[in-house]
């Protein structure tokens, strides 16, 4: 049996965030030849904090108001010199073409690593070219269908439980599916569930704290004996504690569980037969949880924040529902393929409101972007709710439109433009696997309910390590109702993996 790894509140000590190292090019000190001097953000930085009170004040108008200053523009966070990239091509240049200058890194990413430790998300370069290919077979397309039958099932009970003319937390909901679907995914076993449980009541407290530290990077602060501090760390040492528990009993019962979990587990390198030590393995579920469970969440509240607002579009979808599906809420794997307009309701509010808006990564040495220097240590800001708006490739970027992205009229400038799951090597894992859940959600609620907006609430956009439209309340009206379950397809929808 696998040792217990021990347990504490506060992050482990032996992670330490990725520093700028001098690499092959310019030597430390020395700048190319550059023409350019960056404008600096307008907001006036303030001593020690720099302009982390005006991110954490307004996050999404700090770097809106960038935009209009040039390609590149420079500001503070802390003490910390940091560069906002208004231009999709010198954004995919840091993300694809340059990778010996930049890799994960800045307030952001080392934020995020708090959550998720040294996962996929949050690794440098030569551990994500080593952690990826070990959980690459978990999400391969082949896959798909089987995961599409445990969607399906999760996504029917969900909208069971609502009431014609009743009222639902949006949110809430999603935040309970995507949980499920998670759980009967990742960790199939009840201690899984058990997990899931606590990453529930946990990781909004740990994002919350992860996002403070994003934006005021300044340690001290964050170790001062405050309740939100000393939530934190509570909340981190609970989570870890559940990790814990899984990873000792996975390696105690050496099972094949049929589920992403055994999988990780299995795998092995290639080169040197080595599989994931524990401590990996519990970095990876808690990336993976915060990729299935929070930016599923929030993208599926947008995406029926949106869809309420626009009927036109709305009954397109109910259409399109009404022709492939028949009449039933469970479609199967070729007739989510034959999706095409719901679909592209998914990825225009995944591109209006992405829910991973903003990511970061650390220039390792002396360089240049778009003619301006990049000095050595920088932290370089990559906001996709600003690029996405970027008219020159999404005409009338506001508006909410579905058919940008039918087939044939996406350019491939607007294809190079979204960076909704980042791009090139590092790109998200789950950049299939989640829109297809909500595909499958939306699906399931569009063939059986038409929902509306409760006056009552006002929906307010929350900004914090994710994008989302907050506990948004929404009314459910039945449309039709559900088709009774033969028993062939009751047998056919597996109950985990």
């Amino acid at each position: 049996m696998a040792s217990r790894i021990r347990l504490s509140g506060l992050p482990r000590t032996d992670r330490q965030p990725l520093r700028a190292e001098p690499a092959p090019g310019p030597t430390s000190g020395e700048v190319p030849t550059m023409t350019i001097n960056p404008p600096t953000a307008t907001a006036k930085p303030l001593p020690l904090l720099g302009h982390g009170l005006q991110l954490v004040r307004d996050p999404l108008g700090f770097f809106e108001g960038m935009v209009s200053q040039g390609p590149v523009v420079r500001f503070k966070v802390g003490t910390r010199p940091g560069f906002a990239l208004n231009d999709a091509d010198l954004a995919r240049e840091v993300l694809i073409t340059d990778r010996t200058s930049y890799d994960k890194g800045g307030p952001f990413i080392e934020a995020v690593r708090m959550v998720t430790g040294n996962g996929l998300g949050a690794s440098n370069a030569a551990d994500h070219d080593r952690q990826r290919p070990l959980l690459q077979p978990a999400f391969q397309h082949s896959r798909l269908p089987t995961y599409v039958g445990v969607m399906q099932a999760c996504a029917a009970e969900a909208v069971d439980r609502w009431t014609d003319g009743g009222s639902i937390d949006v949110y809430a909901d999603a935040y309970r599916l995507f949980s499920d679907i998670t759980t009967r995914t990742l960790v199939s076993t009840s201690t899984g569930v058990e997990a899931t449980r606590v990453m529930g009541e946990t990781m909004p407290v740990l994002l919350d704290g992860a996002f403070r530290r994003a934006m005021v990077p300044v340690e001290w602060f964050h170790r001062l004996p405050l309740p939100a501090n000393r939530t934190y760390q509570q909340a981190h040492s609970d989570l870890t504690a559940a990790m814990d528990e899984i990873v000792t009993q996975y390696r105690a019962e050496d099972y094949d569980h049929g589920d992403v979990l055994s999988m990780i587990m299995a795998s092995r390198d290639q080169d040197t037969d080595q599989g994931l030590t524990d401590s990996e393995v519990q970095d990876q579920i808690r990336t993976v949880l915060l990729g299935s469970i929070e930016t599923e969440t929030s993208l599926l509240a947008w995406v029926l924040h949106h869809v309420v607002r626009h009927p036109e579009v709305e009954q397109r979808m109910w259409d399109e529902l009404n022709t492939v599906l028949k009449g039933s809420a469970a479609p199967d794997f070729e007739q989510l393929m034959q999706l095409t307009y719901t679909k592209q309701i998914v990825t225009e509010a995944h591109r209006l409101s992405p829910p991973v808006w903003m990511f970061t990564r650390l220039a390792l040495r002396d360089t240049e972007l778009g003619g301006v220097a990049i000095p050595r240590g920088s932290d370089i800001y990559i906001c996709p709710y600003t690029l996405h708006r970027d008219p020159t490739r999404f005409p009338d970027p506001e508006r909410f439109d579905p058919d940008r992205w039918a087939p044939g009229n996406v350019s491939s400038a607007q294809r190079q433009g979204f960076l909704g799951f980042g791009a090139g090597r590092t790109k998200c894992l789950g950049d299939v696997f989640g829109p297809t859940a909500v595909t499958v959600a939306l699906a399931a609620i569009g063939t059986r309910w038409r929902l509306r907006e409760d006056p009552a609430f006002t929906t307010r956009t929350v900004t914090k390590v994710t994008l989302s439209p907050g506990h948004q309340h929404m009314t459910t009206h039945l449309r039709r109702p559900a088709a009774p379950a033969t028993e062939s397809e009751r047998d056919e929808v597996p109950a985990g993996l």
